[in-house]
């Protein structure tokens, strides 16, 4: 019964969430952040600097972290998008290439499956017909 009730009340909890994403994400966040940067927050203060300017100096240097992240994401991007027509040139020509592999195969198990239905009967003691 106990089994019962606990698993009832995680079905409700996950539920819970589940329905309170868009409000539950954020506050994770919000916490990963917070303890993350706790450390460098304490040693700041230990440092001399009062609350306001740590807390100052911390968004601060996060926030040009974020900047500089998105500036190298960025610079891929347009790097990427630049080279675009030559990857989808050498795209296509691996993919024109292995459409004339994939004929070859085709040719290839074709021609197999012909000399098989050839001399199979020929190795067998009788000749069986197949009923019409």
């Amino acid at each position: 019964m106990k089994f019962l009730v606990v698993t009832a009340a995680l079905i409700i909890i996950f539920a819970g969430l589940k329905a309170a994403q868009s409000l539950v994400a954020p506050f994770l966040l919000a916490v990963f952040f917070a303890v993350a940067l706790m450390p460098p927050l304490r040693w700041l203060k230990n440092k001399g600097l009062s609350d306001g300017v740590a807390i100052l100096t911390l968004s601060t240097v996060v926030l040009l972290f974020g900047l500089f992240i998105v500036a190298i994401l960025s610079s891929s991007l347009n790097s990427f998008l630049h080279r675009l027509p030559k990857y989808q040139e050498k795209f296509g020509i691996v993919m024109r290439q292995a459409d004339v592999w994939i004929d070859d195969v085709k040719k290839q198990v074709a021609e197999m499956e012909n000399s098989f239905k050839e001399s199979v009967p020929a190795l067998l003691p009788y000749q069986h017909e197949e009923p019409e």
